[in-house]
């Protein structure tokens, strides 16, 4: 990794179920990702061909684990715990990492055993990084990995939602 350069990868939709995350710089589209309601429910591929996938997720109802492979490798990210909103997990690649609340921003952030971050996520605008990164297996790990947790999030708090409805409707509020 350089320093000193900064690089997003800007989220844009391309319709339903599936949005494109393309180079802050030049608008190049570097991953396209299709979300499916049956399994596996995160598909990431790499440029604009949906045939070279880096990685797929499997976000259980319940279970606060997801499921990824990644490089044709299982991973696992897990919660560390019940109330506590980050998900760690280990590739024989890199160190243990973490995906970590950014407190009210709403975002969420990867950091490293020393609570250095790597990288911060928004689901309006993308990945952020404080360095440039130029190896491409980091990048999709950091891809796969952050789209993994924001679909986890989304679906729990969509399922959060279902609940409340649903004990609200049974004692007639």
């Amino acid at each position: 990794m350089a320093s000193s350069a900064v690089q997003a990868l800007v989220i844009e939709d391309l319709g339903t179920n599936s949005f494109q995350l393309t180079d802050g710089k030049d608008s190049r589209a570097l991953y396209v990702v299709q979300r499916n309601p049956s399994k596996p429910h995160l598909s990431i591929s790499r440029g604009t061909s949906v045939a070279d996938v880096v990685g797929t997720a499997i976000i259980h109802k319940f279970s606060s684990t997801i499921d990824v492979v990644f490089g044709g490798q299982p991973l696992k990210l897990k919660r560390k715990g019940a109330f506590n909103d980050s998900h760690a997990f280990h590739h024989p690649s890199t160190t243990a990492l973490q995906w970590k609340g950014l407190g009210g921003a709403g975002g969420f952030g990867l950091q490293d055993e020393q609570e250095r971050t790597i990288c911060t996520y928004d689901k309006k605008g993308g990945f952020e990084f404080p360095t440039l990164v130029q190896d491409q297996h980091m990048l999709d790990l950091i891809v796969v990995t952050g789209l993994a947790t924001d679909e986890y999030r989304r679906r729990s708090h969509r399922n959060w939602n279902e609940s409340l409805v649903w004990t609200l409707n049974q004692v007639g509020v």
